[in-house]
């Protein structure tokens, strides 16, 4: 069984750990949309991550929840480089 596959159970997703999430999101989006266990525990604490529950002591990510974090990430389908528009930086002070 592919980690891609989780069992679920009518509609409930079964939570994945930290290092389930990365062979996830590894399998579903190749190595663009790979975040490492450690990249996630980080952003659990400073923000900007996906959602995630305790369960107990441990951290989980559902599947759904880590394919709107990566569909949150991504942009527009682009044609070429040129479609790409510029982000202005703030002015330093």
């Amino acid at each position: 069984r592919s980690i891609m596959d989780p069992v679920s159970f009518g509609a409930l997703e079964i939570p994945l750990t930290r290092a389930e999430s990365e062979k996830y999101l590894i399998e579903k989006y190749g190595r663009a949309g790979a975040v490492s266990a450690k990249t996630l525990a980080k952003l659990a604490c400073v923000g900007g991550g996906p959602v995630f529950r305790r369960i107990g002591r441990r951290i989980a990510y559902l599947p759904s929840d880590l394919d709107a974090w990566v569909k949150s990430r991504s942009s527009e389908p682009l044609m070429n480089t040129g479609a790409i528009k510029s982000v202005e930086l703030p002015a330093q002070l």
